[in-house]
């Protein structure tokens, strides 16, 4: 078979030219891998040319390969190369690496790389400075940096349009519509994935199509359109199917499933995944993304069936490739989603497992990042120290070495060497007020970095970090003492982001913010918690104390409507989950508190919203059987109060 895929390769080469072949070769689906190196092998392109070095970079970047060709041949072209152009070679075998690196889903070695990445060589050709754009677009996208990513791309269009062919084009709109789509511009995102699929359209190709079909699917889910990405999903696994490519149809296959998923539709997505799952374990050695997100979208199926063991199971193995890999990202979503679904179908303690996992994951996180910026700190100032030590022990010689040639010159210049002496004591004296007005401002500056590191910056309230500040303030709480919890979430804010946009949600984050302030006597225990949840801390506060608060808060956050600048306003309704420390059984602690008050705002939001679920008092032996307590709507062993917020206004929810 390999010599009749040669033979075909060799006949190609002769009868088109070079660049021809190369594009020919390019254009080829991944999946026929055998047929790519077949054509790359037969083109008899000149050493040191442009079109040899662009061959060494398709043969490295062939789906695969374990970067091929060896270094040496990188060195021959080199050699080969004329004298100004020698530099492009060792350019491009840094990015056939990066490509190497995205390929293999090793996003922080390619953020690593793009991040140094050095200018491009003269004489780089317009198709390579495209790919160094598209591929350092993707490092940057898949870590986090989407507004630098969608920069890198703009900048990297025109060169697409004018480089051609169409399959170019349309591939790199559609990396185009992904950035407008993670950075939530929706609309521009699929006014562009349908123009790349237009352009796809017009060289029909069953894996360009169902790519074309995939990206546009993904950006309508992003949208909230979640049935025209069922049915552009469903076309993209058709041509997935049509292509022989088993490793983006694992993709597809694990993708759809999370259209039928947000359909609730499990049974569906049950059967594609189980589809996928021997498709994305062979793909496993060549990079882990079909697999984990395979294994995450089967356990949210059997979950939602009911089969929740087998299910959590299932995320977990997902969440363990992902850590393995070093996607900490990936793993705190997939918990979190864990969580969330544990909680819909009632396993209360499974969600508050998955959750605390989650939350632990994300302050690991935090704390090597910062350890990692105090390290860096740690390393300027003792730059600095040392750099003035070396010039203090420098003046010390040269006065020493003065003192000692004045004496030497003459015995009799007594009155000189105290005059010398008078002269180190003053530079003494002024280095060290000098490094003392030094310290002062790096304390001042790291006390200013500790404030901005607890504080919001959109709503301007502390956040999780502020709250353990508060409680090392604090000191040690004595137990017995009270403290009241709340904890508070926006009704409908995904809706309101939805139909109003970003700008107007922020809008009314800022509002409830200001409004929680003015109704707490201490603002400094409002913590923005995440997303659209606030907590309130108030040690001291007993459990009427705390109730009332309650109510204030759904009064003054319910009071009037958030004003936009277009002239609009909104309707603002919250949820909240409130509690008082402590309780007569069990004893809890503040992470074991905050977890109650949780569940009690899920209570409060299955029940209607716009209010609160208050616990007065509670007899029980541990924290599960109060949250199994708090699940059964018919347990009597719980003092409940429900506090009801101002009336929605007409024809809202």
């Amino acid at each position: 078979m390999a010599g009749l895929v040669l033979l075909a390769a060799s006949a190609l080469a002769q009868g088109t030219g070079v660049a021809e072949q190369l594009l020919a070769a390019e254009s080829l689906p991944k999946a026929q891998r055998e047929r790519r190196l077949a054509l790359l092998e037969a083109v008899q392109a000149e050493p040191g040319s442009d079109e040899d070095l662009e061959r060494l970079y398709l043969l490295a970047t062939t789906y695969g390969q374990e970067l091929p060709p060896a270094p040496e041949r990188w060195q021959a072209w080199a050699q080969q190369a004329p004298a100004p152009r020698q530099a492009l070679g060792p350019w491009m075998q840094q990015l056939a690496e990066l490509s190497h690196l995205i390929d293999k889903q090793q996003f922080r070695r390619a953020r690593e790389l793009a991040d140094t990445w050095p200018q491009a060589p003269a004489g780089a050709t317009r198709l390579w400075r495209l790919r160094a754009l598209q591929l350092r677009a993707i490092a940057l996208e898949e870590t986090g940096q989407a507004e630098s990513a969608l920069l890198l791309l703009l900048e990297a269009a025109p060169m697409a349009e004018a480089e051609g062919p169409p399959w170019r084009t349309a591939s790199h709109l559609s990396q185009l519509a992904n950035a407008y789509s993670r950075m939530g511009q929706h609309e521009r995102a699929l006014a562009t994935a349908r123009e790349a699929l237009l352009i796809a359209q017009k060289q029909p190709d069953a894996d360009l199509l169902s790519r074309q079909h995939a990206q546009l699917s993904i950006v309508l889910s992003r949208a909230g359109q979640h049935e025209a990405s069922r049915v552009e999903g469903e076309k993209a696994l058709a041509h997935a199917r049509l292509a022989n490519d088993p490793d983006h149809l694992a993709l597809q296959l694990a993708n759809q499933a999370d259209s039928y998923l947000k359909l609730n539709r499990p049974a569906r997505a049950l059967e594609l995944t189980e589809e996928a799952y021997p498709l994305a374990l062979e793909a496993r050695s060549r990079g882990i993304g079909p697999l984990s997100l395979t294994l995450h979208n089967r356990g949210m199926a059997l979950i939602q069936l009911g089969r929740v063991a087998e299910g959590k199971q299932s995320i977990r193995r997902s969440v363990t490739l992902d850590l393995q890999s070093g996607g900490t990202t990936y793993a705190v979503e997939g918990l979190l989603e864990l969580g969330d679904v544990l909680k819909r179908a009632g396993d209360l303690p499974g969600a508050y497992e998955a959750l605390r996992e989650a939350r632990e994951l994300e302050e690991s996180v935090s704390s090597q990042l910062r350890a990692e910026a105090l390290a860096e700190a740690q390393q300027r100032f003792d730059t600095a120290q040392r750099s003035r030590e070396a010039e203090r022990l420098r003046q010390r010689n040269a006065a020493q070495a003065e003192a000692l040639r004045a004496e030497r010159l003459r015995l009799g210049l007594t009155a000189l060497a105290l005059v010398c002496g008078a002269l180190l004591l003053w530079l003494a004296v002024l280095l060290l007020r000098r490094m003392r007005r030094t310290n002062a401002e790096l304390a001042h500056t790291n006390q200013a970095l500790a404030e901005a590191s607890e504080r919001d910056p959109l709503t301007g309230l502390g956040n999780r970090r502020r709250l353990q500040s508060l409680l090392r303030e604090a000191g040690h709480r004595d137990p017995s003492q009270p403290l009241g919890l709340i904890l508070l979430d926006i009704d409908h804010f995904k809706g309101l982001n939805d139909q109003h946009g970003h700008a107007a949600g922020d809008a009314v984050l800022r509002a409830v913010a200001g409004r929680m302030r003015s109704a707490v006597r201490e603002p400094g225990g409002v913590i923005r918690w995440g997303g659209e949840e606030f907590l309130v801390v108030l040690p001291g506060a007993d459990a009427a104390l705390t109730s009332s608060l309650a109510q204030r808060l759904l009064d003054v956050i319910g009071s009037e409507p958030v004003a936009l600048r277009d002239g609009h306003s909104i309707p603002v309704r919250c949820s909240m989950g409130v509690a008082a420390l402590p309780l007569q059984a069990p004893a809890l602690g503040l992470e074991q508190g905050i977890d109650l008050v949780d569940a009690l705002m899920y209570r409060a939001k299955s029940h209607g919203r716009n209010q609160a679920w208050c616990l007065q008092q509670a007899e029980l032996p541990d924290l599960p059987s109060l949250l199994h307590a708090l699940g059964d709507p018919d347990s009597g062993s719980l003092d409940l109060q429900r506090l009801v917020g101002p009336r929605a206004a007409e024809g809202l929810a």
